[in-house]
């Protein structure tokens, strides 16, 4: 009997689940908390939760993870030489180390000029002491990559790094997110392939001799081996797993998958049995990319968003910020409940900061930290466990208000601990997992400040959160329906106000109604979702593993690869010009041109698929024609041939 291991890193947890192949029966599943600072120890600690008793029976692992979305967010990754062809840039790229050189094609794939070479050949020399790897994009190369072919030779010949060029990323047009798809994609190869090596390293030492598969933007997968140099393709693992996981465990068809995690909400639509995918490609850091990836929507509201009271004592804000929630770092450190009893009653005034505000030292300081002696001063505070800000502030005799730890916490020396939804469940015992007490304590604190009772402020509190859910809800829903409306910015609106219950006293009520159930998935869920319903109407389906539904995800992900070829008419030679992602091939006759498309795009999306681990895979092909009709005569101006390989993982003895 063949056994799968589907691993999933989340910003808070780390989740896992071995399923019986065949059956997708879920055998053992397990979460430990996610250490960013060594994910090789969480993703240990996780397989050592599952207590499988055979590893050795595991016939494939599949990884799905943010690493890629957190390296692109916090600008991580290694220098890179950026090769652009043909066109300035006008917008910002992830990279300064770039050169525009002589090059490019028009939209009909003939040559604009010809391509500079000497001047790539110069530029390499200014970025071999600093590059790690090398981009090349160039003007229109999904039209004709023959520009971008010849540089990446020149490159070849000259250095020992690896080497990314644009048209082997996508085939979507958009100069600018393109070389940023290449840019960023070169910038994650050293990094990744460091991670990935570790990651290997603590499977095998489990014992574990299988492949190792990876969970990919658009949800399907694919080994590693495969993405080593495209790990750009990986930059929405995680929402893109937690979707599958959604669909397998329910098998519904159509729906709206709603992940609450502990840092975001993740929303995405399943639609006649496919994830909706982004047009636009992934959008990441506030970079456009042309990766092909699931249509998920992204709120920072989750279990363990930060929940702030206003200078005024008057609004409650949650997220986008994540903390370590009160109750489970008492339940890991007891000893900071009675700190927090102290923090009460103490009659301190504090009006930019909480009472409740905690710090943890995570990392010891390093060389290249630059800390000041106050900053010093607080980690020495650290150094026997969590404290308050308040009782820091006392012993270092500085203001609470101005209780300067945002630098230490960037550097991630520091983590902050505060109150969250995961305490409000707690605080109203609706959860006994961690510590209720602590919750109360810092629940109370915050009703001191509004002037509320301690069953006033929760109610309040709650409803809050159960706002910017539905908030999050109904954007997704506004999005996916292609409508440019932004459900924030008319919280005024008469309607909106009421279906959002911002006014408690009024004649009026407004409930909006989902077309579409909603899958819940992630640990909150059971408590949020159904206070959800009682603002936003829909059928409400929590499936049983809902808490591991990302791991499942992985483990019962297919693999999926398209190719969408494009013929057109070539106005400057005649003919009809097909434009493979790596030739461009003109032919007089029309039909061949079609055949001879249909038969390159099948051939090269089954083999990509085999290559990513596929066996026998299922080849689809698809031609679209876009024409007009003149004076009775059909003229076909551009044909798309589309091709799409899909198969299961191959069994590995």
């Amino acid at each position: 009997m063949g056994y799968i291991l589907g691993i999933d890193t989340g910003g808070t947890f780390t989740d896992a689940v071995i399923i019986e192949e065949k059956s997708k029966k879920i055998i053992c599943k397990a979460k430990s908390p996610t250490t960013k600072e060594n994910l090789d120890a969480c993703i240990d600690a996780v397989i050592e939760a599952l207590k499988f008793s055979d590893y050795s029976a595991i016939e494939m692992v599949v990884l799905s993870t943010t690493l890629a979305t957190n390296a692109v967010v916090e600008g991580k990754g290694s220098e890179i030489g950026l090769i652009v062809i043909g066109e300035e840039i006008e917008e910002e790229l992830p990279t300064q180390n770039y050169i525009v050189v002589r090059g490019g094609h028009d939209a009909g794939g003939y040559p604009a000029m010809e391509l500079g070479e000497e001047m790539i050949r110069q530029a390499l020399h200014s970025f071999q002491d600093r590059a790690k790897a090398i981009a090349i994009s160039s003007y229109f190369s999904i039209r004709n990559p023959e520009h971008e072919l010849r540089a990446r030779q020149i490159v070849q010949a000259s250095c020992n790094l690896p080497v990314v060029c644009a048209h082997e990323l996508t085939t979507q047009l958009g100069f600018q997110h393109r070389t940023v798809t290449a840019a960023l994609n070169a910038k994650l190869i050293p990094f990744f392939k460091e991670l990935w090596t570790s990651l290997e390293n603590v499977i095998r030492q489990r014992g574990m001799t299988c492949p190792i598969m990876t969970v990919k933007s658009d949800g399907s997968i694919s080994r590693i081996e495969h993405l080593r140099e495209r790990p750009v393709e990986t930059i929405l693992s995680g929402p893109a797993a937690s979707i599958m996981g959604a669909f397998n465990l329910t098998g519904k068809k159509n729906a709206l998958v709603v992940d609450v995690g502990g840092t975001t909400t993740d929303i995405a639509l399943i639609k006649n049995s496919e994830v909706k995918i982004n047009p636009e490609g992934a959008l990441v850091g506030g970079w456009r990319t042309r990766v092909l990836a699931a249509d998920v929507c992204t709120s920072g509201l989750g279990g363990d968003s930060y929940l702030k009271l206003d200078s005024w004592n008057a609004h409650l804000s949650v997220g986008p910020k994540r903390v370590i929630p009160l109750s489970y770092a008492a339940h890991q450190y007891p000893a900071l409940t009675e700190e927090l009893f102290w923090c009460l009653s103490d009659p301190t005034p504090v009006v930019l900061k909480q009472k409740n505000d905690c710090f943890l030292k995570v990392r010891p300081p390093q060389a290249g930290d630059r800390l000041n002696s106050e900053e010093h001063a607080i980690l020495a505070q650290l150094d026997s466990g969590p404290r308050s800000l308040l009782r820091m502030a006392q012993n270092l005799k500085i203001d609470p208000d101005f209780f300067a730890y945002d630098h230490l916490e960037a550097l991630g020396i520091i983590a902050h601990i505060s109150f969250t939804p995961t305490d409000i469940i707690h605080a109203l015992a609706e959860s006994t997992r961690w510590n209720c007490d602590a919750a109360i304590l810092g629940a109370k604190m915050l009703a001191q400040r509004m002037g509320k009772n301690l069953d006033e402020f929760l109610r309040y509190a709650q409803s809050r959160v159960v706002n910017c859910l539905a908030n999050a809800v109904l954007q997704a829903v506004i999005n996916n329906e292609g409508q440019d409306y932004d459900l924030s910015a008319h919280q005024k609106d008469v309607i909106v106000s009421k279906i959002l219950r911002e006014d408690q006293n009024t004649l009026l009520t407004c409930q909006a109604q989902l077309a579409v159930p909603v899958i819940a998935i992630g640990a909150p869920v059971p408590y949020w979702l159904p206070k959800l319903k009682e603002i936003v109407d829909f059928k409400l389906i929590i499936p049983e593993h809902t808490e591991v539904a990302n791991a499942y995800g992985a483990a019962t992900g297919n693999i999926l690869e398209k190719l969408d070829i494009l013929i057109k008419p070539n106005s400057e030679l005649g003919g009809h010009g097909v434009h493979l992602p790596w030739e461009y091939v003109l032919f007089d006759d029309f039909e061949e041109a079609v055949a001879f498309a249909k038969k390159e795009a099948q051939a090269h999306v089954r083999q990509r698929a085999i290559d990513a681990g596929a066996e026998n895979p299922q080849v689809t092909t698809q031609v679209e024609e876009m024409a007009v009709v003149s004076e009775g005569v059909k003229i076909v101006f551009e044909v798309h041939v589309k091709a799409k390989a899909i198969g299961r993982p191959m069994r590995w003895q």
